[in-house]
């Protein structure tokens, strides 16, 4: 989820996606991961290992920032909070 809201996805495709994963129960949201209260700056040590040489993160077409990546995150969050509100 965080890769698609770093790419600003269309809403269709995120959503296809949470539907799917929670089909599967598999986590949506920070309070999935039981990491609901990370700050930012533990948010960023995410990130980081995320941004490691090796990491999947290097195939895209343009390697993301550490900001980037919690912008996404966080993005990802709230996205996914307010869809399963509204589903």
């Amino acid at each position: 989820l965080t890769q698609l809201a770093y790419e600003a996805r269309d809403k269709e495709e995120i959503n296809r996606y949470i539907s799917l994963l929670q089909q599967l129960h598999l986590p949506t949201t920070f309070e999935d991961l039981h990491i609901k209260d990370l700050d930012r700056d533990e948010l960023k040590k995410v990130a980081e290992t995320a941004l490691q040489e090796g990491e999947s993160s290097h195939n895209m077409a343009s390697v993301p920032t550490v900001d980037d990546v919690v912008d996404a995150m966080i993005a990802a969050d709230q996205y996914s909070i307010a869809y399963r509100e509204n589903n």
